[in-house]
């Protein structure tokens, strides 16, 4: 009795281990649906991580389409073998009201496994930074419910406000 409970158990054990230890392709936080990347001129870049990749060398490939069977663009990122870490630079993009998806997307020979983000737009991003005038909240300004309210009109303007 006591050697098929405890072969039981080392077969759960090896099967949560192996299941555990799948490579997991991520973008940076930074990233996510319903965000704006740079438009030409300059090529955007998105990065991320693969964690559990093991020695093996891995590629990332980036595809940028406008629907999930439209490639526009197709990238590959090595995947740093230490860090786990890969970065891809897009082509240059015109900036539009064209949502596109971005999939990152890892195949090794034993497994593929990809991430992906929709409504991402290619315009221009500015970053803006600061102490105490930064955390003004636009609704307490002269006018603000307005404002607040006109703020329907432009549903391509996209707000990214990272954590402290």
């Amino acid at each position: 009795m006591v050697r098929p409970l405890a072969s039981l158990l080392l077969g759960l054990v090896l099967t949560v281990g192996v299941a555990g230890a799948s490579p997991l392709v991520k973008f940076a936080n930074s990233f996510g649906k319903h965000m704006v990347l740079q438009r030409e001129p300059q090529s955007a870049k998105v990065w991320g991580t693969v964690e559990n990749l093991g020695p093996a060398d891995g590629v990332v490939t980036v595809t940028l389409s406008t629907t999930a069977d439209s490639p526009v663009a197709v990238v590959n990122a090595s995947v740093d073998s230490t860090s786990g870490e890969w970065v891809a630079t897009l082509p240059p993009m015109k900036g539009g009201t064209t949502p596109f998806i971005v999939q990152a997307q890892l195949v090794t020979p034993a497994m593929s496994e990809s991430v992906s983000f929709d409504d991402t737009l290619f315009g221009d991003v500015y970053l803006a930074s600061g102490q105490s005038n930064m955390a003004f909240l636009v609704q307490n300004a002269f006018n603000g419910s307005a404002l607040v309210q006109d703020a329907n009109n432009w549903p391509h303007i996209r707000l990214y406000t990272s954590k402290k």
